[in-house]
């Protein structure tokens, strides 16, 4: 992977008003020795493996490095795959016990490698989709891996087994619709209760429609939910936890733009492809608020729906004069009859089950777009045009609420954040141990710093504190820029890790006093 420059055992301890952080080990690798696209996979108590891609080929193949740390970020074991040129890195996907990349060419062929580093071992199948498969977002459940496309406009699930390569492709259907006429809009793999949900949009006679398939490990239909029947809402985003009592909640945010505004074939576009599109598809990507609903035995308890403003700090992370601005709009809005929307969007964790109900963790996101110049040629002439591309996803702040056992709202709690990334994909950057006997608590990245928040289950912040900048074991090193992510990794520790331009004046070579590394840093909580 890299050169090591550094393998640091260091304690800095910051004090907390109920806890302590300790940053621990750290180690440093060289930026330009060959390798790019550097990746940092959580494999708990087994270590983490960094992965990488060689910058150039040889012999038509590119060269992809894996290399085991043990929890000591102490080098273990390493295994290196040459890939053939016109493979690209499509997806990846890990469990606690296995690494999953997923490459594909422009012909619809597929190798999905597999690493279980507790065994120390790797495993390569090759396949291909039918012609004209678009897949996306893969999953990983038992010794399959999910996929979610299309084929010629109907909708399915893939499964390939990843250990031997047997397929399975999964057909998506509800009774008396046409199969064009649904879209895929997310699934989600429940790993400990092998299940698979498949949220699906289904647009009829000017209608937006959201179903919901729960399937086994087998792919089987158990259940099947008309999650929007008589509701007068479109979802724009969904997830689902299952509680120790047997029963599902679904959350995520919604709008009530008129569905006659929406046109299917926008819809279908920025759901397949993940484009902009048209000013209607644009109107997908706004909310007005979050919903909680409960369902059981193929039935919905009951849906509760919130606006944004009814929660009492959602906009608390904003200053006083932004907030004022929001509220006054929200006013004019109200005073025509008409609801004000936000172009947010919820990643949600799974929801926790305590005593007198539920607690809910929700990071708010929405998509950034730049302008992108190209040029094409008009009556033989180049002609410079522009076109709007997606740039990733801007997380802003994250929400804490606990609803009752009917759904209704006791009360939120809004924070900042500041992740240093924005990515292609949705993800969490808030860790949550596994501690909920009095309180949820969380750490997570923000501005460089690690940050620890604790609220419990009556709503007060009991903890919300700030560590120093992720530094070095050299106090004449003068970090100059850096990048932190943090990833919950196993008992009380978590990993972090990033990107850093280091300063050191004292160093006696004149090529040592500017340095360029990625790092990672053990640290316990």
């Amino acid at each position: 992977m890299k050169n090591i420059l550094s393998l640091l055992s260091f304690t800095l301890a910051v004090q907390f008003g109920f806890s302590q952080i300790k940053f621990e080990e750290r180690i440093e690798f060289e930026i330009n020795d060959g390798f790019v696209s550097e990746k940092f996979h959580e494999m708990g108590e087994v270590g983490v493996i960094v992965s990488s891609r060689s910058s150039a080929s040889s012999q038509g193949k590119h060269r992809w490095r894996f290399q085991l740390y043990d929890t000591e970020l102490v080098s273990v074991w390493s295994e290196n795959l040459d890939i053939d040129n016109s493979y690209i890195l499509g997806e990846t996907a890990s469990t606690e016990n296995s690494l999953h990349n997923f490459y594909r060419n422009r012909k619809g062929e597929f190798i999905i490698v597999s690493l279980e580093p507790l065994d120390r071992e790797v495993t390569e199948v090759v396949g291909a989709f039918p012609k004209k498969t678009i897949v996306q977002s893969m999953q990983i459940l038992g010794e399959y891996a999910f996929f979610k496309g299309e084929i010629k406009g109907s909708p399915y699930l893939f499964a390939v087994n990843w250990r031997t390569g047997k397929q399975k492709i999964v057909p998506i259907q509800i009774d008396n619709f046409k199969s064009k006429k649904i879209v895929i809009k997310d699934y989600q793999v429940l790993e400990d209760e092998r299940e698979v949900f498949v949220f699906l949009q289904v647009f009829y006679k000017k209608n937006l429609e959201l179903h919901i398939i729960q399937l086994n490990e087998e792919s089987e239909k158990t259940n099947q939910y008309h999650f929007t029947d008589d509701i007068d809402k479109n979802i724009m985003s969904i997830s689902v936890s299952k509680t120790d009592n047997g029963k599902y909640i679904f959350t995520g945010t919604y709008n009530s733009l008129s569905k006659n505004k929406i046109s299917a074939g926008d819809i279908f576009s920025s759901l397949l492809t993940g484009r902009r599109g048209s000013k209607s598809a644009r109107m997908m990507s706004s909310s007005e608020g979050l919903f909680f609903c409960e369902a059981q035995n193929n039935e919905i308890s009951f849906v509760q729906y919130y606006n944004w403003l009814e929660l009492d700090n959602f906009l608390s992370y904003l200053s006083d004069r932004k907030q004022g601005r929001i509220e006054k709009k929200n006013e004019r809005k109200k005073a025509k009859g008409k609801q004000l929307t936000y172009n947010y969007l919820i990643a949600d964790h799974d929801v926790q089950f305590v005593e007198d109900g539920y607690v809910f963790l929700g990071e708010a996101y929405y998509p950034t777009y730049r302008m992108e110049y190209y040029t094409s040629y008009q009556n033989g002439l180049p002609v410079t045009q522009t076109r709007t591309v997606f740039d990733g996803y801007q997380y802003t702040h994250a929400v804490v609420a606990k609803f009752g056992f009917n759904g209704e709202l006791i009360w939120d709690e809004t924070f900042e954040m500041f992740p240093a990334e924005k990515p292609y994909r949705v993800k969490r950057f808030i860790s949550t141990p596994d501690n909920l006997e009095d309180a949820l608590y969380m750490v997570f990245s923000s501005n460089g710093r690690i940050i620890t928040k604790a609220i419990n289950f009556d709503g007060i912040v009991i903890e919300n504190k700030a560590s120093e900048e992720i530094l070095t074991d050299n106090q004449n090193d003068t970090i100059k820029y850096t990048t932190s992510n943090l990833d919950y990794w196993y008992g009380d520790y978590f990993l972090a890790f990033g990107f850093q331009k280091i300063k050191n004046k004292e160093e006696a070579k004149r090529k040592d006093r500017k340095r360029k590394v990625y790092y990672m840093t053990k640290i316990s909580y």
